[in-house]
């Protein structure tokens, strides 16, 4: 039935809420051309019960009360600072919820690579779900086991981009107490197809060890994609990584992403968590490069979440001005590029990629566009 409503696919996140609300397992979650998960519904065994579609998050009003308190916040921990993102913001709420007996989900790697969400419930396993994996997680998988140690009363913490995040509390159906809603300033998700081919072109045969989309050897604001293999090590800048520029110029994001209904302060989250990209402009006295957070509070639950924590930090409050001037991406989706599809078309189809060469294919202009610009240069003599 879902398919029926939600037909066009930017309005799709891929969250799976369908599938796992389905009592008669009609509804499966399957790949497409790009990569990206949608639903797929099984006619012979729906029972048009509309649950699916009353559920989808896309379909529901997240309208609420809210507050909003801004910080620029970093770990007073050094060791934990530079493993993550940016600055420990995450580490810090995390490694609290799991000393109190809580349990935390995030994203993390498997054994190919590919990134979905898992529960952990030590702080042994903190660094599986620390630090950015640029490409969209496979969430959907754990929504039931959620439920069950949330109605259980134990801690439990939830991290994901706005439209997982959303998609969770749709999927729970109401607030509680014990449960804390954490989001990220998402520029977009990448492709998981585009992951794995450009992941092969990087490290061919050689078996991947590890994988640091934000490595911070020459600092936060310079960080680098890091790929080591048994028997290589690849490191480039983020301005000169292939897979980085066709996601920071927006060409292998989902479809859903370039219109994201997800993107404002009526969000399900207790707080936003991101890069305080812009912190020279207000409190250039707080980078050492080392990476600094931006945080934002919506909730009570939040707000005590942040005052048990904020010892171990160093903080300061600010506008909400200074976090979204150079975070646009916090409100706003990105501009679709006028190539996308063709770009994404050529990524799909083809098994052995020279990314390089695909990255020039997008700075191209296109014919059309080319002939419009001549036109006005003729009219304008």
């Amino acid at each position: 039935m879902i398919d029926t409503v939600i037909k066009n696919k930017s309005k799709c996140t891929g969250c799976g809420v369908c599938a796992n609300v389905c009592e008669f397992e009609a509804i499966k979650m399957n790949r497409d051309t790009e990569g990206f998960l949608y639903p797929s519904v099984d006619y012979s065994l729906c029972k048009k019960c509309k649950k699916c579609i009353s559920k989808c998050p896309s379909n529901q009003d997240k309208k609420r009360e809210s507050f909003m308190d801004c910080y620029a916040i970093y770990s007073k921990d050094s060791v934990a600072k530079q493993a993550s993102s940016s600055g420990g913001c995450f580490n810090l709420l995390a490694k609290y919820v799991l000393e109190n007996g809580g349990a935390v989900c995030g994203a993390a790697f498997d054994e190919n690579w590919a990134v979905q969400h898992i529960i952990i419930d030590n702080c042994d396993d903190l660094y599986k779900i620390q630090t950015s994996k640029y490409l969209q997680s496979t969430v959907h998988n754990t929504f039931s086991e959620i439920k069950k140690i949330v109605l259980s009363g134990r801690l439990f913490l939830f991290s994901g981009t706005p439209c997982q995040v959303n998609a969770l509390r749709t999927y729970l159906g109401q607030d509680y107490e014990n449960l804390i809603l954490i989001d990220i300033i998402c520029h977009g998700v990448p492709s998981p197809m585009v992951w794995q081919k450009y992941l092969k072109s990087v490290a061919g045969n050689d078996t991947v060890t590890k994988v640091n989309f934000r490595d911070k050897t020459n600092g936060w604001a310079t960080f680098s994609m890091r790929i080591d293999s048994k028997n290589n090590s690849y490191v480039r800048i983020f301005p000169d990584d292939p897979y980085m520029r066709l996601f920071l110029d927006n060409f292998i994001l989902r479809p859903s992403c370039y219109d994201c209904s997800n993107k404002d302060v009526n969000r399900f989250a207790d707080i936003t968590i991101g890069d305080f990209w812009g912190i020279d402009n207000c409190l250039p006295e707080l980078n050492d490069d080392t990476g600094i957070s931006a945080l934002t509070v919506y909730t009570e639950k939040g707000r005590k979440l942040f005052d048990i924590i904020k010892e171990t930090a160093i903080y300061k409050s600010v506008k909400q001005e200074k976090i979204t001037a150079s975070n646009s991406a916090f409100y706003s989706s990105v501009a679709k590029p006028q190539n996308r599809d063709k770009i994404m078309m050529t990524l799909s189809k083809k098994s052995r990629i020279d990314f390089d060469k695909a990255v020039k294919a997008c700075k191209k202009t296109p014919f059309l566009q080319k002939v419009k610009r001549k036109i006005k240069k003729l009219l304008r003599r």
